[in-house]
């Protein structure tokens, strides 16, 4: 499958950032994405057209930990099945998470979450890195720490709703390999996502 984005990189909270943030990236395919150069997106939560509250439904409705399978969290190191965590703080309306190690060795964090109504115009830089692309022709953005082992990939699903996935290897002293994995989590995750409808 076709990868989205090669990102630049500067610093974000590492492992804070991307547990409590868990607000964005895009993954990696083919063609030529252009860097935000520095532009931050807008804190501010846009609202799906779909439904009152703001939330697209179908999305609303599918749980983080469904994303990945055991034998697919297996491929990245995982050890165990992924943890349901609390979304009171973080605007998702779910998150998964799952631990694991790196080829090195090194501790990794795997996170999945839902936003049924925040888009990927909403991801915030958080001093990171933002580039724009498309996972197999959905609109995409990944979030990069270049000081640190973090990177983060949001999957449109409409104008207000996204999937963000979310990949740090603690320790690493960048970025690569991270944005390595979180690519192949996209090309997992992606096709299962309902289609994009912008």
């Amino acid at each position: 499958m076709p990868k989205v984005m090669r990102t630049a990189r500067t610093a974000v909270p590492m492992l804070a950032a991307m547990i409590a943030v868990l607000a964005g990236c895009a993954n990696e395919q083919p063609g030529n994405p252009s860097p935000v150069g520095g532009q931050s997106a807008s804190a501010t939560v846009p609202t799906s057209a779909a439904g009152s509250t703001g939330q697209d439904p179908g999305l609303a409705s599918i749980k983080a930990c469904s994303l990945l399978t055991d034998h697919e969290a297996a491929t990245f190191k995982a050890q165990g099945a992924g943890q349901n965590q609390d979304t009171s703080a973080s605007g998702a309306t779910s998150v998964c998470r799952w631990t694991g190690r790196s080829a090195s060795g090194a501790s990794t964090n795997l996170s999945i979450a839902v936003r049924a109504a925040q888009g990927i115009e909403s991801v915030n830089a958080e001093g990171g890195q933002l580039t724009e692309g498309k996972v197999n022709g959905r609109p995409a953005k990944q979030l990069v720490d270049s000081s640190g082992g973090y990177c983060m990939t949001s999957l449109a699903v409409t104008p207000g709703s996204r999937v963000d996935l979310g990949y740090v290897i603690v320790g690493a002293s960048d970025a690569t390999e991270a944005c390595q994995t979180d690519n192949q989590i996209a090309d997992i995750v992606e096709p299962k996502l309902p289609k994009y409808e912008g």
